[in-house]
């Protein structure tokens, strides 16, 4: 449980500087999103 509220809210926090970039990215590199989670796990 632990693990998907910090990923829900690394969602919402990345979501918000690359929302336009979104659904390009999840398409484009769908590597980024794990790197931005996992980015924000460990600035967390």
């Amino acid at each position: 449980m632990e693990w998907s509220t910090l990923q829900h809210l690394d969602l919402r926090h990345i979501g918000r500087g690359v929302r336009p970039l979104q659904p390009h990215a999840a398409s484009f590199h769908p590597h980024q999103a794990l790197v931005a989670v996992a980015i924000g796990t460990y600035i967390v």
